[in-house]
């Protein structure tokens, strides 16, 4: 058995709608980022930064819970990292890329898109159009606070709640679909990218049971985009673009 053992049908259900909840309120920083660039055009400059700080404070304890209720279903060792590990994750993170580009490519050639809905969501616009402190918050939840909350969840508590932990494909496969579909809904292309990927943090994860190994696969994928964004910000600033 792959599922987790020892559950009542009732309470399998009710972890399941645990791990619902829980994926939503991981993406929740981040929508609440979009929100508050969405409407900052009719909020006043002082109520932007009251709504920052609460995003901040908001932020950081849905990242302190939800680390807490991962620690306190499966206590991890959080093994420390050395040099291997390191290579391993950066060796991942270059296997990404190469999906990436892979994927890219056949999602332009076969489909004429640039790049997936997702990312153009998140590369949209002027970034000079964007109050300062929102620009800087949504970028740091790009590259770092999505990839931290949402391995917590994806990796950690998604896997633990309904997986038995000797478990390995049947929760790969499941967790990544999951992952997949809220990412990369375009088409078979972006799927499959998301899909890979989600495969790959969950083995990253899985080789040594330490969520921090899959976050910094994560980190280390999504950062990029933060770089980018940043990179485009200053081009725009310094009118170079």
């Amino acid at each position: 058995m792959e599922t987790r053992s020892g559950l009542t049908p009732k309470q399998y259900i009710f972890n399941c709608l645990k791990v619902v909840g829980f994926i939503i309120w991981a993406i929740l920083p981040l929508n609440f980022s979009f929100a508050l660039n969405l409407t900052q055009e009719i909020t006043p400059v002082f109520l932007r930064w009251i709504l920052a700080g609460l995003w901040i404070l908001f932020t950081f304890f849905s990242i302190r819970w939800i680390w807490r209720y991962y620690l306190r279903l499966f206590p991890d060792p959080m093994p420390k990292m050395g040099g291997k590990d390191i290579g391993i994750a950066i060796g991942l993170f270059l296997f990404l890329r190469i999906v990436a580009i892979v994927g890219t490519t056949l999602n332009q050639q076969i489909y004429g898109n640039v790049m997936s809905s997702n990312d153009a969501a998140l590369q949209s616009g002027n970034p000079l159009s964007v109050f300062p402190i929102y620009f800087l918050l949504f970028n740091l939840t790009i590259g770092i606070f999505a990839p931290i909350l949402e391995e917590l969840v994806f990796r950690g508590i998604f896997t633990h709640l309904l997986f038995s932990e000797r478990a390995k494909w049947l929760p790969a496969i499941i967790t990544s679909t999951v992952f997949s579909l809220l990412h990369g809904m375009d088409n078979i292309i972006t799927f499959s990218m998301y899909f890979i990927m989600g495969i790959t943090f969950f083995f990253a994860y899985r080789r040594r049971m330490a969520i921090k190994d899959a976050i910094l696969v994560h980190i280390l994928n999504n950062i990029l985009a933060m770089i980018l964004s940043i990179v485009t910000y200053v081009m725009y600033y310094f009118q170079l673009i």
